[in-house]
């Protein structure tokens, strides 16, 4: 569900169009570290078209909900410079997320922002 194109994509007056969103929720609450990898995927869906706020509001938090899991996926986001602007900017947010809300964890994510830099 969490990365259904049928449902990400549905009329925006239909109740199926938040189903991804909630999924992406649900994922973050669960800190599902298999979820990392996919839900990278969709960060590029930021700079279609198209583009879609909800990723970019949404999967930092997710993010951030999963915790330091997401650092090393994130930052190797980042250094792939096949992917846009505006995602690139959601995964800093992320990971200054990250950071935030795992303080442990937040050294790690200064070290994979400056890695970056």
């Amino acid at each position: 569900m969490a990365l259904d194109d049928d449902l990400f994509w549905a009329d925006s007056d239909s109740l199926e169009v938040w189903a991804p969103i909630h999924a992406w929720r649900v994922l973050g609450q669960l800190r599902a570290e298999a979820a990392v990898e996919p839900l990278l995927a969709r960060l590029d869906l930021i700079d279609d078209d198209e583009g879609n706020d909800w990723v970019s509001e949404e999967l930092p938090q997710v993010f951030a909900m999963i915790g330091a899991a997401a650092i090393a996926p994130l930052h190797v986001y980042l250094i792939d410079p096949s992917h846009d602007t505006w995602a690139c900017v959601a995964a800093v947010e992320s990971l200054g997320q990250i950071g935030k809300a795992h303080p442990e964890a937040r050294n790690a994510c200064v070290a994979a922002l400056t890695g970056v830099l």
